[in-house]
């Protein structure tokens, strides 16, 4: 494949604009500390994976997916039922929440756990299940016909995504939390795009207004600033709205979003949030096994004691525009901290490093013929891969790869005449004892002798596991990409959560 690769003087030189605005000022601090930076596109204009080389070492991050967060962590963050169940089990403070399952949005009905949130809450809200959709719809208290139009709304408008959430809808202001390695870097507040009458003009002159002067005094950022979209306020709130003419003094959301580049602003409160809600935010990022993470925390008081204050998302590539350039209050050098701790994950540069994706085919040359799915688990210390039938002797050790019911099992029995123990913690927390064989892996082309343990994969979609062991300094894993059996996935997140996580 072709893979435009541009110096660190093109790079210098380039129109940045092609590249999102938090990988833009990462590139630029690298630049700044003297790294080589180049990137490798992927599919659409702003998604460019960066490398930055300095001193025989190199490092790579896309947007704020870095090697500070497990892939695991990032396919978990991507399912808002997941989240949530981690945060609860947590003891972390969410809204009342119910995930409901559409086989046909026809045979929806309102059940007893539905009717009695209803009954409790002023208003719901409904959201898509997955991270990649934001189409959230109120409901008001009691009103059944509303909720199901509600969830017919939201499943049509993500896709048909066979999940969406039900959720109380919280009150207070909305304050996003930058959290790296268990410290706060960062806290702003998000507010609508609005703007303020003069008692003359119309809101459609005052928008226009306001965009014509974003960031008067600090040109070098306007970029970095989204205007209003006229036809945008005029689509969701008719244009008899931009013909009104406000008051003098009075402030008026033009359209009900938080999203900067819809002209949403933000104001930097770092300096008043109190200890016991930063305390919250950090809780919600560890539990979500996350390095970097946005926390969205629903507050009346930033400065409280946190007790009627509730997480409503977890993001695990957030954004940081906001706390560079805040509309407001003092800008945070977010991006030098973050490249700080970027810079750490860096390696020693041996072969060319190899994109892959979260699931690979991979083949064993000496003991087995055919090519098999793996899954690549960068928080996975060391490798495993189903074995069944083991025995041990004075010999050595004897079992069968994978088992019956697999496509790839033979039943040959396998003899190793080395072998050892290892525990293993998986990431649920449970020990186990397993063990342990040096096998060659072959992955994306590259050849691995690599120690791998011996475990039941019975019950899991691939029956191997390709940890850190095998990934160091050989390959970069694209969570969003590889040979991914969605059926299957979406099959087993179904059975987890009915077994005990939902």
């Amino acid at each position: 494949m072709n893979m435009e690769q541009e110096s660190n003087n093109n790079i210098k030189k380039a129109d940045l604009s092609r590249y999102s605005i938090t990988s833009r000022l990462l590139m630029k601090e690298a630049l700044r500390k003297g790294y080589q930076v180049t990137t490798v596109p992927g599919r659409l204009a702003t998604s460019h994976v960066v490398r930055c080389e300095k001193d025989g070492k190199e490092l790579y991050f896309y947007n704020l997916n870095t090697a500070l967060n497990p892939s695991y962590a990032v396919q978990v963050n991507e399912d808002k039922i997941w989240t949530n169940n981690i945060l609860h089990q947590s003891h972390i403070q969410i809204p009342d929440t119910y995930p409901l399952k559409i086989n046909r949005p026809e045979d929806v009905v309102i059940d007893d756990t539905l009717r009695k949130m209803l009954e409790s809450h002023e208003y719901l809200v409904v959201k898509p299940a997955t991270a990649n959709y934001s189409d959230d719809t109120p409901v008001s208290a009691g009103d059944e016909e509303s909720l199901l139009r509600a969830i017919h709304h939201v499943y049509q408008n993500s896709g048909g995504q066979p999940e969406v959430i039900v959720q109380q809808m919280v009150f207070g202001q909305e304050y996003r939390f930058l959290v790296l390695n268990k410290k706060v870097i960062a806290v702003a507040y998000r507010r609508p795009p609005y703007v303020v009458g003069d008692g003359v003009s119309t809101i459609r002159t005052l928008i226009s207004r306001k965009n014509n002067n974003c960031l008067k005094h600090d040109n070098r950022h306007a970029s970095l600033v989204a205007k209003i979209n006229i036809e945008d306020v005029s689509r969701h709130e008719g244009a008899h709205f931009l013909q009104q003419v406000p008051e003098k003094g009075r402030a008026v959301e033009v359209l009900d979003t938080l999203n900067l580049s819809r002209g949403g602003e933000a104001v930097d409160v770092t300096s008043y949030v109190s200890d016991e809600l930063k305390t919250i935010a950090i809780q919600a990022a560890s539990a979500c096994f996350l390095g970097i993470a946005g926390i969205d925390i629903v507050t009346d008081n930033i400065s409280g004691d946190g007790n009627d204050s509730y997480v409503v998302r977890v993001k695990a590539s957030p954004g940081i525009r906001m706390h560079q350039f805040p509309t407001e209050g003092k800008p945070r050098n977010v991006a030098r901290k973050l490249f700080h701790a970027i810079e750490k994950t860096a390696h020693p540069i041996g072969k060319k490093i190899v994109m892959i994706g979260r699931v690979e085919k991979v083949a064993l040359p000496d003991l087995v013929n055919e090519k098999f799915k793996a899954r690549i688990d960068t928080g996975a210390t060391v490798s495993s891969i189903w074995a069944s039938d083991i025995r041990v002797d004075k010999t050595g050790l004897y079992c069968k790869l994978f088992g019956e019911g697999s496509p790839v099992y033979t039943g040959e029995e396998l003899h190793f005449s080395e072998y050892s123990m290892r525990s293993v913690r998986s990431s649920n927390g449970y020990e186990e004892l397993r063990y342990q064989v040096v096998i060659n892996v072959s992955l994306a082309g590259r050849r691995v002798k690599a120690k791998v343990t011996l475990a039941d994969r019975s019950g899991q979609i691939y029956p191997m596991l390709i940890g850190r062991n095998i990934l160091r300094n050989k390959f970069i894993v694209h969570v969003a990409e590889g040979d991914i059996d969605k059926k299957a996935e979406s099959s087993n997140r179904q059975e987890l959560r009915q077994n005990g996580l939902q």
